[in-house]
């Protein structure tokens, strides 16, 4: 090959490279970026009814299931890669309590895969998955019952003396 002919095609892949840099960064430049809210409208809600519900835990949204998750298999590695779970609770020292996931609509045959899939793997490690559906989220008294087990504490019996009944008359005395 002629060392005349590999110089140009050297700058033609040169300018070719040089152009496609300069008109990538234009259009980045274009690109329009705009901040919103972290979570949906039902998220939001859910967050504060965790928060206020469980004072002494700390309340995660979004976390990604290899934050939390590992495997020495790459196909169980794959098989989470691109999932999360709506809220992460944890204790002080970062233990994980039990993991909540928000069904915002119902879920499609490929979401209800990837759902079993997810549970699938929080089971293994330990970790309890808890579902709502967002048309239909938890009070703090089923907050606590399904992440903590704690259980609402009945009113006291009110103590009623016990009346004598008089059969003969048909009055209490």
């Amino acid at each position: 090959m002629n060392m005349t002919y590999l110089a140009y095609i050297l700058i033609v892949f040169a300018l070719g490279a040089a152009g496609w840099f300069i008109y990538s960064r234009q259009n980045r430049s274009e690109f329009d970026f705009r901040k919103k809210k972290p979570l949906s409208d039902s998220g939001e809600l859910m967050y504060w009814r965790l928060a206020k519900a469980l004072p002494e835990h700390l309340v995660f949204t979004q976390v990604s299931l290899p934050r939390i998750l590992s495997s020495s298999h790459a196909e169980a590695r794959s098989s989470i890669a691109m999932q999360a779970v709506s809220f992460l609770i944890c204790e002080k020292d970062l233990n994980i309590v039990a993991a909540i996931d928000i069904e915002e609509k119902s879920p499609s045959r490929g979401r209800k895969q990837a759902d079993e899939a997810k549970k699938f793997a929080l089971d293994k490690a330990g970790i309890k998955l808890i579902r709502w559906k967002s048309a239909a989220l938890p009070v703090e008294t089923e907050i606590l019952s399904r992440v903590l087990g704690i259980r609402p504490k009945a009113p006291p019996l009110k103590v009623v003396p016990q009346q004598s009944f008089d059969t003969e008359n048909g009055t209490h005395g």
